[in-house]
Formats: structure tokens, sequence, C-alpha cells
């Protein structure tokens, strides 16, 4: 959210220094930042900084809509309340949206021996490794304005120490950065799961018993998909297809993009 002048960028800075301190807040500074993080609850936080960019005052913004209920609503109201004249709607209607991200919980799925592609990312990897008992399913670069991930969203949610069911749960996400976008103009985000496949190891090895396809396969597991079609040279088309006529089932980018409108929602508290 961009600032009017630097006066008002010394009035954030000061707000942010009066939290130094306070209970279960985290304040820090660096050359051009001033950064606090505040707590709405046991898993919710609001994120704010402070900063100059190209010469340019800003105030930023980061915390996840899914995360809140009434209450972190009523707090995170509260705190923009004394920091903006029209609180939290003056960040709805003056602020660009630099990141987004977007995830599918699917129920009752397994993620172990499951693995995304996608034919127009180069970049793929598991973290931290795909032999792992949890391992997180990457493609894109890290860092880059779209990057997908794959992982067990219930052993994630155990890793964090919170109460979970014994049902399974696989989380495919994205992440989009470099947005420049306001919010009412983020219905026009396009789809970044179109392209997106998902598939199981052992559908995608009774495609073929060749060799080429079984190596392909085992570098998919070592570098994910990605990486392993730029290593597979002229058969990438074919592989590609290969994997698509195997894709699971359950997995419909179109489908699951039109929930995309009612999500956004969340977003007004």
């Amino acid at each position: 959210m961009p600032i009017v002048d630097k006066e008002m960028h010394g009035h954030f800075c000061g707000l942010f220094s009066e939290m130094k301190g306070e209970p279960g807040y985290t304040y820090w500074k660096t050359k051009y930042q001033t950064n606090v993080r505040i707590p709405l609850s046991e898993q919710a936080k609001l994120g704010m900084q402070v900063g100059i960019s190209h010469h340019k005052p800003y105030v930023r913004f980061d915390f996840k809509p899914a995360d809140l209920g009434p209450t972190e609503w009523e707090q995170m109201h509260m705190h923009l309340g004394y920091m903006l004249e029209y609180g939290y709607a003056s960040v709805l209607a003056e602020s660009h949206v630099t990141y987004l991200e977007i995830a599918i919980d699917c129920t009752g799925i397994n993620w172990k021996e499951h693995f995304t592609f996608d034919g127009q990312l180069r970049n793929s990897g598991w973290y931290p490794d795909y032999y792992h008992p949890c391992p997180t399913g990457y493609l894109g670069r890290r860092g880059s304005n779209r990057v997908i991930r794959g992982y067990d969203r219930v052993a994630r949610l155990k890793a964090l120490g919170k109460a979970v069911g014994t049902e399974p749960i696989t989380r495919i996400e994205a992440s989009l950065r470099k947005l420049g976008r306001k919010v009412p103009a983020l219905p026009s985000v396009e789809n970044p799961f179109k392209s997106v496949g998902v598939c199981r190891f052992a559908d995608a090895e009774a495609q073929s018993s060749d060799k080429g396809w079984k190596q392909f396969l085992q570098h998919c597991r070592y570098i994910g998909a990605c990486e392993a079609m730029q290593l597979a040279g002229a058969a990438k088309k074919k592989y590609l297809a290969r994997l698509s006529s195997v894709g699971c089932d359950w997995w419909s980018p179109i489908s699951i993009w039109a929930l995309y409108p009612e999500a956004l929602k969340a977003l007004h508290g």
C-alpha cells in the first residue's frame, strides 16, 4: 500500500516501534524496513512492514484469510483502525497485491506415491527428497512468479503440533508473486493450476516397460517431472502425453478454479 509522504512513513515507523516488547509481538528492523508481527490467535498472525522502495514509502500487510475466524477478524480491524483513516477498508481499496497463495485440499488422498507435472514449467524438485516420509514436491523455481507445491497436509499440521483427524489430505497450492493488482482485480487472475497434472507413480509405470520411460520416472523421483522432461529430449511430448493420460480423476483444474471467486470473499472479512 503506497504511503502519501515521508511524514506518514515516520508515523508508521513510530507506531511499529511502540509495539516493540509487547507480549507475543515480534519486532525487527533493517536498513530500509521496519517489521512487526502481531498474534491474532495461536495460529493466525498479522505481519506488517513499513519501508522505502525505489525512493517511495510503502506499508505492507501479510495475513492468511483462511486462518481468521470472527475473533481474529475483529482484532485485525481494531489494529488497522488506529493506523489508517478507514482501517481495513483502506487496505482493500488502496493496496496492490504482490503475493497470493491459493491452496486446494484434496481429502481422502494420500500424497505419497503421487507427483505433479506441468508442461509449461522447467524447474522441479523434492524437499528434502522424494524418499522422505513426507516430501514436498515443487514445480517451478523457488521465488519465481508461479510455483506449485504438493504435500501431505495432515503430516504438516502434525509437525506444527496441531490436532488433526485420521483422514489423509493432499494439499496442492500455488504461490503467485509480483501480481501488482488491486484487490478488485483479483477475480481476473489466470488459473495457476490450468496446466498442472497429478498422477500416481504406479499408474505411470503401468503405461510402458521400455527402458527410457522407466528412467524418466526414476528421474521424476529424484528431480521432479519438469526437470525430468528437460532430460527426455525428443521424447518430452510423448512422455507428457503419457502422464496426462493417467492423470488422477479427482484432480480437475477447471472445476477447482470454479471455487476461486467464492474463496476471494474471505478477503473482505
